[in-house]
C-alpha cells in the first residue's frame, strides 16, 4: 500500500508539472523533443546525480532511431548508471555515451574550472511510432544519469543553474535547443514534492481529528 501511495504521490507531481508545461507550450508550435524539470545533486564524493524528464511536443512523431543527445553532461564518465521510467513501463531506448572531454564548469556564471564530461545519447528503439495528436506535451519518459565512480566536481550553491545544450531528432523535426538543471540539495525535488504533500495531508488529518464531535 505505502508503494501505491508513493506512486500516486510521483503521478500527482508529473500532473503538475505537465500543467506548467501546457502554459509553456502554448506560445509554440514546433515539432521535437523538450526536456524539463531537470535536477542536479552532487551526491557523494560528489558524484553527478541528474533527472529529468524528456516529453515530445504536440502534433510530433517518434519512430524508431529517433534520438535526443545531453551535450557535455558534466561529471558523468563512459559508461555511467542510468534508469528510464516510461509510461508504458516497457524498455523503449537505447543509451550510448560519448567521448570524455574536459570542458569548463560553468554554473550561474561562475567558472568553476575543467571537469570531466560526456556526450549522452538517448535512442528510440520502440517497434512501433509515437505519435503525439495533442495540443500539450506527451511524456515519453523520466531519466536518471548517475556516475559510480568518484568524479572530482565542486560544490555547488543549491538553486543555481547549469546549463547544457541538447540535439533531438524526431520524424519531423530536428535542431538543437538549450536546457538547464536546478542544483539540488538532498533529498531531490522530487522527493520533497512527496513530502510536501504528505505534510499538507498529515495538517489536514489533524486538524480533523482535533475538531469537535
Amino acid at each position: 500500500m505505502l508503494s501505491g501511495f508513493l506512486a500516486h504521490r510521483h503521478l500527482r507531481a508529473l500532473a503538475m508539472l505537465g500543467g506548467l508545461l501546457i502554459l509553456t507550450f502554448t506560445a509554440t508550435a514546433e515539432a521535437g523533443i523538450t526536456l524539463a524539470g531537470g535536477s542536479y545533486k552532487g551526491v557523494g564524493d560528489p558524484k553527478a546525480h541528474y533527472d529529468f524528464f524528456a516529453y515530445l511536443d504536440p502534433h510530433s512523431v517518434l519512430v524508431e532511431d529517433n534520438y535526443f543527445t545531453l551535450d557535455k553532461l558534466f561529471g558523468i564518465k563512459n559508461g555511467a548508471n542510468y534508469k528510464i521510467t516510461t509510461p508504458s513501463k516497457k524498455q523503449q531506448w537505447g543509451v550510448e555515451f560519448g567521448a570524455l572531454s574536459h570542458p569548463h564548469f560553468i554554473v550561474s556564471g561562475i567558472d568553476y574550472g575543467k571537469v570531466p564530461a560526456t556526450d549522452v545519447t538517448f535512442e528510440y528503439l520502440g517497434s512501433g511510432k509515437i505519435k503525439n495528436d495533442s495540443n500539450v506535451p506527451l511524456l515519453l519518459a523520466e531519466i536518471k544519469i548517475f556516475e559510480k565512480n568518484k568524479t572530482d566536481l565542486p560544490a555547488v550553491p543549491s538553486g543555481a543553474q547549469i546549463p547544457i545544450t541538447y540535439e533531438y531528432k524526431t520524424k519531423d523535426s530536428s535542431g538543437t535547443r538549450s536546457f538547464s538543471f536546478t542544483v539540488v540539495p538532498e533529498p531531490s525535488s522530487f522527493v520533497i514534492v512527496a513530502l510536501v504533500g504528505s505534510c499538507v495531508t498529515g495538517l489536514a488529518l489533524l486538524r480533523k481529528s482535533l475538531r469537535p464531535v
